[in-house]
């Protein structure tokens, strides 16, 4: 199991629980961002990883993969849409399910 499979399922089982209806990661200018979109409209910022961890989440996610998994959780992502700027790419996950392991 990778360090990034863990941190992903973390932060996807987290925003579930807080009701989420997404959540965005971002690398930009070599900055890390990871942003929970609430059901009221709002966001919340969570703490990132370096932003080669979050490259490497994007990466897989635009490779094709769904299935990450932490000792605990394991997580399906059923909706992603990944955007690259000259200077940036964001993963933005809109519908993920989650089993306990």
């Amino acid at each position: 199991m990778a360090a990034h499979d863990m941190f992903l399922a973390m932060i996807l089982v987290n925003a579930k629980r807080e009701e989420a209806q997404g959540v965005v990661l971002t690398v930009e200018n070599s900055k890390s961002r990871i942003d929970i979109l609430l059901l009221d409209g709002s966001s919340r910022p969570l703490t990132p990883p370096q932003p080669e961890v979050l490259v490497k989440i994007i990466d897989l996610l635009e490779d094709g993969q769904r299935a990450f998994s932490s000792s605990v959780f394991a997580v399906e992502i059923e909706a992603v849409k990944i955007q690259r700027g000259p200077s940036s790419v964001q993963a933005s996950i809109s519908d993920w399910s989650i089993e306990h392991n």
